[in-house]
């Protein structure tokens, strides 16, 4: 079975004080009292817990545990597939997180919003722009995200996951956020910069960004190349 979705069995067993929690599929939910379920979205299986003793309460233990399978649904996700031989699709994923990244981009009033990591070329998503600005849009992303990485990695670094505020080329600035030990969450601004509602639309988004980029299948660069250009979308 994924690491991943083992891992998060053995949170489930820690968080929920179970004795044992297990991912089902086919046949009829368990019938033993002891036993709390749910369906997990995105999967054909169910989530089920293990209790020492029937729940006093079993319609919180329920609800906690579907909370927990909902705040954990990448992971679980691509942790099935994988385990039943259906890896998740990249495109699929990676459209899923460049339409969450567009949520604060709208939000904040910034141009983009964007994660990369410092380690490679790669960028992993963007906020999705249309029509004929696209290409554009996607090549001046690419150059002020290697500016980015090149000249401030060392200040995201020393900010221990805080938000930072920072000058990006001649006419832009930029609000980031590294995690994961790696990764940079960012909105980029040409126009005026509201920052107390740039950093709450950053911040309240953050969680569910985090979530789908540890979930993305990871991706090789190309041998010898040095930029990994945005996937170009149709139509």
């Amino acid at each position: 079975m994924d690491s991943g979705l083992l891992r998060f069995l053995e949170l489930v067993k820690r968080e929920l004080k179970g004795i044992d929690a297990r991912m089902e599929v086919g046949g009829f939910p368990p019938n033993d009292d002891r036993c709390v379920w749910t369906s997990v979205p995105g999967t054909s299986g169910r989530l089920v817990l293990v209790l020492e003793q029937p729940p006093k309460n079993r319609r919180t233990v329920e609800r906690r545990l579907a909370n927990l399978a909902s705040g954990f649904a990448d992971t679980i996700e691509r942790g099935w597939e994988a385990s039943v031989g259906r890896p998740t699709a990249p495109s699929s994923a990676r459209a899923r997180l460049d339409a969450e990244l567009t949520s604060p981009a709208s939000r904040a009033g910034a141009d983009r919003a964007v994660v990369f990591d410092t380690s490679s070329p790669m960028i992993w998503g963007a906020s999705i722009i249309e029509g004929r600005d696209r290409e554009p849009a996607n090549r001046d992303l690419e150059t002020w995200v290697e500016e980015m990485r090149s000249e401030r990695a060392d200040e995201l670094r020393t900010a221990h996951g805080h938000v930072v505020r920072l000058p990006v080329g001649s006419d832009m600035e930029c609000l980031a956020r590294m995690f994961g030990g790696l990764y940079v969450l960012a909105l980029t601004f040409r126009g005026s910069l509201s920052e107390p509602v740039a950093v709450g639309a950053l911040l309240h988004s953050a969680d569910a960004i985090e979530r789908l980029v540890l979930a993305l299948p990871p991706v090789d660069p190309p041998p010898g190349g040095k930029v990994i250009r945005l996937p170009r979308r149709k139509g």
